[in-house]
Order: C-alpha cells, then structure tokens, then sequence
C-alpha cells in the first residue's frame, strides 16, 4: 500500500492536472525494462511539458516520495526501474518537437570536418558498385518514420530500397511509420516498432 506522503504527492499532483494513472496494467508496463526485473511503482505520472516535470518534482521532493524517471523503458541497466516504488514520472508523452528549438544545450556547431566525413560517406553508400559489396542473401529491415527529414519523408527510403533491388538483393524489406519522425524507438508507436523488428527477426531466425 502507498505511504500516506505518496497519497498525498500524487493527489497534488493530479489536482494540478497532470495525468496520473494508479491501475495495475499501467504500473506493471512502469515497474520494468529490457532486463526484465520488475518492482512496481505506486504511481504513474505522465509529464507533458517542463512546467508538469518541475511541479510533480518538487510536489514529490517535499513530501519525500521516491520518483524514478521513465523515457522509452527500452534501457538493459535497470536505470529507470522504481526499486523504491514511489512515482514513476513517464516522459513518452512529451512533445520534444516543441522544446527542442528552445533548449539552447541542443544545439551545437558541426564542425566543417564533419560535414566532409559525412559527404564522403553518402557519396561512397550511393554508389551501385558499393552497394553490391553487400551479400545479396543478407536480409535486409529498412525502417523509417513517416516524418522523417533525414529520409525525405519517406521518399529517400523508397530510393535506398530501390538501390538495393537494382544491386540483386535477394530479401529486402522496408515499411514507414505515419507521425514518425527520426528517433522511431522513442516514438509513441515504438511498442509496434519493436514487435515489428522482433516478428521480422524470427521468421528469418527460423528459417
């Protein structure tokens, strides 16, 4: 049972109108990663922006209730796992598209040297002739947001699928994820992501 400083961080916590969730299905997807150790929480809290972040922190540090702070859950160190118990603060549904622009600590110069590594790279990976160095047998997942500007929005993937066609291969795939941008593992859809690799991965494991 929940100590009466957590009943009461977590009853501010939703008066102020941040989503606050106390059934079992969503504390057991919280009480976990990917090293599978479990240790359920007493909360869920799902953060929406910095104001709800620094609110839920300081409610919690007031009345001393452990938080655990929670991003993918795809972590294997057992970083984000509530051994505690306490609140979990779940950030998955935080819009980074909208603070990014803002945040000035993540933006940096690349350096002229890197944009030439990089243009080498791009230009010897387009090339057919090097393509072709890839075993044709080898199967090929090639994943993508929708959304994505690094892939044209879909478009630069369809040409890379193309390209590895042309060059003979024997198993390749690739599918878009709609709303997706970059960083399709973090995304809000990344459980049908993950079950899409894992079922591709199996069938090619089997046989």
């Amino acid at each position: 049972m929940p100590k009466e400083n957590t009943k009461q961080a977590v009853a501010d916590i939703k008066a102020a109108g941040i989503e606050v969730s106390l059934s079992p299905e969503d504390l057991f997807g919280a009480s976990l990663d990917h090293t599978r150790y479990s240790f359920m929480p007493d909360a869920r809290v799902w953060v929406r922006n910095g104001e709800e972040i620094a609110f839920a922190l300081k409610t919690a540090n007031e009345l001393g209730v452990c938080v655990s702070v929670r991003g993918s859950g795809t972590g294997c160190a057992g970083g984000c796992i509530p051994v505690d118990g306490g609140i979990v603060l779940d950030l998955s549904k935080i819009n980074f598209i909208e603070i990014y622009p803002a945040e000035p600590r993540y933006t940096f110069k690349f350096t002229l040297n890197g944009y030439l590594g990089l243009m080498e790279a791009v230009l010897y990976d387009n090339q057919l002739e090097n393509v072709k160095k890839v075993p044709n047998k080898l199967p090929i997942f090639i994943v993508s947001g929708q959304d994505d500007p690094v892939g044209d929005n879909g478009v630069g993937v369809k040409k890379v699928y193309d390209l590895f066609k042309e060059a003979g291969s024997l198993d390749i795939t690739y599918k878009l994820y709609e709303n997706d941008r970059h960083e399709i593992l973090n995304e809000t859809d990344r459980d049908k992501v993950y079950a899409d690799l894992l079922a591709w991965m199996r069938v090619r494991i089997d046989t």
